[in-house]
């Protein structure tokens, strides 16, 4: 919507404070990640201690162990065949059998074919699974492209609430989205986005993207202050909108809180839209779900446990 509560500013200042605060509480299991990544053993460490010239050997064991599950999991998640199978629950004819194979071929022709980027952001998936324990996929449709969209996302581009015990009951999630100018025109043009004028947006100083530079040897340093990218917070949550209340059998509103889908620009909190997500037919308002969490093992909480954690001390 674009009329004047989709563009009210405490709404977006709201999404912003919320967002600050999960990811301060989840700062500890960051630097717990940062520091695994720091022991996988592929970058040079030379030393003055206890002579200059000195090295650091790391034993690459956390490595090793990650490569291999990326290995053996990806031809099991992308076989020849094609990585969708499908059942007949209840009785089957023939009538279903044929309806079932008609969506696996559709399924794996959009996967393999459609989807592009699909494989390849599988195979890095993996990768983060096995070190992290925990990542995050975004299913949606692509305006720009015109085609559904798969998209792995990293621990810091997908912040969930702070106190969540799973996807689906959880209060909210912010997904972090990073896009250049020329983009967010791209999709302001194209109905997605409310038609305003941003600022650029201050650097993200994620933690955990400055250790990942480090470990391939990028240095972001070097382009700080100096950026014009518009980092998005596009904020999964409930919301109860003057004007679209819930109300019951006799027309009274009933205070209840319906799922939506708000974003806004991090730096100012403007409001870029404000979107139904719920089926417009469903009358207990159940979230539709884009993004889908991966776990390599459960853990005590919200977050999983990979090789960084079972690995870390040895």
């Amino acid at each position: 919507r674009s009329d004047g509560y989709s563009l009210r500013l405490k709404d977006g200042q709201l999404v912003v404070s919320e967002y600050d605060e999960d990811v301060l509480a989840r700062d500890d299991w960051v630097s717990d990640i940062n520091k695994g990544l720091e022991e996988l053993g592929t970058t040079r460490d030379e030393q003055d201690v206890p002579f200059k010239g000195a090295c650091r050997a790391v034993v690459p064991l956390i490595e090793e162990a990650a490569r291999q599950l990326q290995a053996r999991s990806i031809s099991e998640m992308l076989p020849p065949q094609g990585p969708v199978k499908t059942a007949t629950v209840g009785r089957e004819d023939s009538e279903l059998r044929a309806q079932a194979r008609r969506v696996t071929e559709y399924m794996n022709y959009q996967l393999t074919e459609e989807i592009e980027e699909y494989p390849e952001d599988t195979d890095g998936m993996l990768y983060y699974l096995a070190l992290t324990g925990t990542c995050f996929r975004k299913w949606y449709y692509d305006e720009t492209l015109g085609r559904p969209t798969a998209r792995f996302l990293r621990l810091d581009d997908y912040v969930p609430a702070y106190d969540a015990l799973d996807m689906q009951s959880s209060r909210r999630g912010t997904h972090v989205i990073p896009l250049t100018k020329s983009q967010l025109r791209c999709l302001q043009r194209g109905g997605v986005y409310a038609d305003v004028d941003l600022a650029a947006s201050p650097d993200r100083n994620s933690e955990f993207e400055a250790t990942v530079d480090a470990q391939v040897g990028v240095d972001r340093q070097a382009h700080k202050g100096r950026s014009e990218d518009v980092v998005l917070l596009e904020q999964h949550r409930y919301l109860d909108i003057e004007g679209f209340e819930d109300v019951d059998e006799t027309g009274a509103v009933t205070g209840i809180e319906m799922p939506y889908i708000v974003t806004v620009e991090q730096g100012s909190g403007t409001v870029l839209s404000i979107r139904r997500n719920w089926k417009e037919s469903d009358p207990k308002y159940r979230p539709l779900e884009h993004i889908v969490r991966w776990r390599l093992l459960p853990g005590l909480g919200f977050y999983g446990l990979g090789f960084i954690h079972m690995l870390g001390n040895i």
